[in-house]
């Protein structure tokens, strides 16, 4: 598990604002100070930003993951239903990268992660 923290720094313990689960997807949003990358996260319904060290994150191609293209306007969310808020709203031949794939699909889209339903009647496949 690793500590999310409100500013590029471990030295003070209310600078954390949640524990990013093994395992959890991160974007990067931008790099900033010595090992401090500025991260946004999903967890447990809830959309997070906040700096992360690097030293515990793994990097993953996602280059060939399957990309969508928007049929209409989608909107991502923070969870797998549309009773999550949302987080941002993609529109008509935006195009996206599916992370993970369940019933709606774990997104990226312009560095932002978000859940969507990526069935053939919002997007099709590139």
């Amino acid at each position: 598990d690793l500590n999310l923290r409100g500013t590029p720094s471990s030295t003070h313990k209310t600078n954390i604002i949640t524990i990013i689960p093994h395992g959890t997807y991160v974007s990067v949003i931008d790099s900033c100070i010595g090992v401090w990358v500025k991260v946004q996260v999903i967890i447990s319904g809830k959309s997070y930003t906040g700096y992360a060290s690097s030293r515990y994150l793994s990097k993953i191609d996602v280059s060939q993951n399957e990309k969508r293209k928007v049929t209409w306007g989608l909107n991502a969310r923070t969870g797998q239903s549309t009773s999550f808020p949302v987080i941002f709203t993609m529109n008509k031949n935006d195009i996206f990268t599916v992370i993970e794939r369940d019933k709606w699909g774990l997104i990226l889209h312009e560095n932002k992660l978000g859940y969507a339903n990526v069935s053939n009647a919002y997007s099709k496949k590139l």
